[in-house]
């Protein structure tokens, strides 16, 4: 069993792209469950295929990070979240996490000691693990550069809070998190952005829903924070946590365009996928309705097309003014449609 001096990083962070493009747009990264297909877009070329989930890529495109990982033990953390098996749970031995480098091309592993860290921005090569229920958080660097930190949560969230997810905002500045608070027949969720170097509280924001895990957006272009909360959907300035826009939605994914005030929200309840623009956040550019749920969307780099992750296992691209499809990539048949 936990005590109360032993903190215990049982929970790995479950916010992980689905979907990510190089900087120069030429590759897509699409991660499964354990395993990420990396795809020469310009000619739907599949480049290789490695094992892991994808956790961070380098800002010059030429590497990327994967995490492999007990899914059972994930799975129980949700349970134990719930409250099912919670006290097995704290009480039995943590898996470690591993790590793989990969060179992005050719997708051979490479050592981590045979590329620069610098290559990485925090957010990228940072792994962050919880003791949700003691709201503290743990960040390791994937290198062993900078040594490891603990930031102590509870000053900024509540005394009886449960971290639900975590994310490192794109800047580095940050840590957004979004916890639960249950008791004296009062549920609620909460959302808090801190700072990455001493936990201090920047500012709060609505954050979380009832499907786990709740979801956070970033727009590092923008410098929005979105955040689903119950049947709404806030934007919000990144550095000041002003509130820029609120609409009712009921949606699972959402990515922000890379130049324009636009994004691209795909609705949990209706599956449908919607652009949008902050003008007008309650009127869609356009709608399109794909064959099976949409688990990612990512922007390419330039803003021209989109890609949208389908959990058939395939990805569709699509033109972003129209939502015309221009092509599917899977890892039988790719095409390109003229």
């Amino acid at each position: 069993m936990q005590t109360s001096d032993s903190p215990r990083f049982a929970s790995p962070v479950t916010l992980l792209k689905k979907l990510a493009f190089t900087g120069d747009g030429a590759v897509l990264l699409h991660a499964t469950k354990q395993q990420v297909f990396v795809w020469d877009v310009k000619n739907t070329r599949l480049c290789g295929t490695v094992d892991g989930e994808l956790l961070g890529i380098a800002e010059d495109g030429q590497t990327f990070i994967t995490r492999l990982s007990d899914q059972n033990w994930v799975k129980r953390d949700i349970q134990a979240r719930s409250g099912i098996g919670r006290q097995s749970f704290l009480a039995d031995p943590i898996p470690v996490s591993r790590f793989a480098l990969w060179h992005t091309m050719s997708c051979a592993q490479l050592q981590f000691a045979s590329i620069s860290p610098e290559t990485y921005s925090l957010h990228q090569r940072f792994h962050v693990l919880a003791d949700r229920y003691r709201h503290l958080v743990r960040l390791d660097d994937i290198f062993g550069v900078i040594p490891s930190r603990t930031l102590d949560l509870e000053p900024a969230t509540h005394e009886h809070a449960i971290l639900e997810n975590w994310l490192i905002t794109p800047d580095d500045q940050y840590l957004a998190v979004i916890y639960y608070v249950s008791g004296g027949g009062f549920d609620w969720n909460g959302g808090v952005c801190v700072r990455l170097d001493n936990g201090q509280k920047v500012y709060s924001f609505d954050g979380g829903r009832d499907d786990f895990p709740p979801y956070l957006y970033f727009s590092p272009e923008h410098r929005w924070l979105m955040s689903p909360l119950s049947s709404t959907l806030s934007l919000y300035d990144l550095a000041t946590g002003h509130r820029l826009s609120r609409l009712r939605s009921s949606l699972s994914v959402i990515c922000a365009h890379p130049i324009e005030p636009f994004w691209v929200d795909v609705n949990a309840t209706r599956s449908k996928i919607s652009l949008r623009n902050l003008a007008q956040p309650n009127t869609s550019v356009w709608e399109i309705e794909p064959d099976s749920e949409a688990l990612d969307v990512e922007f390419h780099p330039e803003g021209r097309s989109l890609a949208i992750a389908l959990s058939s296992g395939s990805v569709e691209l699509r033109d972003v003014k129209t939502g015309r499809l221009n092509g599917v990539l899977n890892s039988h048949t790719s095409t390109n449609i003229p």
